[in-house]
């Protein structure tokens, strides 16, 4: 399950528009964003760790939902995404993470993956955004 982990830890790096609350996530757009993902449950796969450069990555046949984005103060950036996959499959996550202090935010997300016989794995990521 390490291709789901690759793609999770290119969805997570959401950017906040914020205005007066907490620091916006990845709002000026570059410099470096350290992502790690510890799984807390489940049989997707292990934890991992990455950096991303310059703001918001994206990935094509994916989808946001409604709720996807920053809280109006900045302090909570929900994630709730689903795509699909070259293989058929598709996977989607659904959490959130919040300003904890010192430049980070942090979170709980559920990630979920399925094909046409069923499910194939589903975990829950401590997952730990923090600006460098």
């Amino acid at each position: 399950m390490t291709r789901w982990m690759m793609v999770f830890g290119l969805m997570v790096a959401v950017v906040g528009c914020g205005d007066d609350g907490c620091p916006p996530l990845g709002s000026n757009r570059s410099g470096i964003v350290n992502v790690t993902a510890l799984e807390l449950s489940g049989d997707c796969g292990p934890a991992m760790q990455m950096e991303l450069n310059n703001g918001l990555l994206t990935l094509e046949d994916c989808l946001l939902g409604p709720t996807d984005g920053p809280s109006a103060d900045s302090c909570e950036e929900t994630i709730a995404v689903a795509c699909n996959a070259d293989d058929g499959s598709a996977f989607g996550w659904l959490g959130s993470v919040s300003y904890i202090g010192d430049g980070q935010f942090q979170g709980e997300v559920r990630l979920r993956a399925l094909d046409d016989l069923g499910p194939i794995c589903e975990s829950f990521y401590l997952v730990t955004y923090t600006e460098l």
